[in-house]
């Protein structure tokens, strides 16, 4: 014959509220961010600082992000030409994928950058964001 034994005292809608929430929502966005930057594409380091956070959510804002992402060369793109030297690339509004995969220059760095870094480095976020609840008691 089985037992049963409620557990009194327990608000479980209490500890979730404190555990999923804009503020820690947001500290896990940022956290995240930040371990992530090892493997977000980087020349001049502009795409991996420019970003929006909000709770349990990270927006990269170039626009460029997504082809940076995706990890494939859109195009068309015409290079600009002045005495024979290359001086940039003009791209029409409307891109389409091209098959060429972006070839990255920074050691660590892919496409869809979210997997490695879930891969890799989860265990220090988590630790992170277990600290940051620690402080909010």
């Amino acid at each position: 014959m089985g037992v049963t034994i409620r557990i009194e005292g327990f608000n479980a809608q209490k500890t979730i509220d404190r555990i999923i929430n804009d503020s820690v929502g947001t500290f896990m966005a940022e956290t995240t961010a930040k371990h992530m930057r090892k493997y977000v594409p980087e020349d001049a380091g502009i795409l991996a600082t420019s970003y929006i956070t909000r709770p349990f959510e990270i927006e990269y804002t170039q626009p460029y992000a997504h082809y940076m992402f995706e990890g494939e060369v859109y195009g068309p793109n015409y290079p600009i030409i002045s005495d024979g030297v290359v001086m940039g690339w003009y791209s029409p509004t409307k891109k389409f994928p091209t098959g060429k995969k972006i070839k990255y220059t920074k050691p660590l760095a892919q496409s869809h950058w979210d997997v490695p870094t879930q891969k890799n480095q989860s265990r220090k976020i988590a630790s992170e964001v277990t600290g940051y609840l620690k402080r909010l008691r």
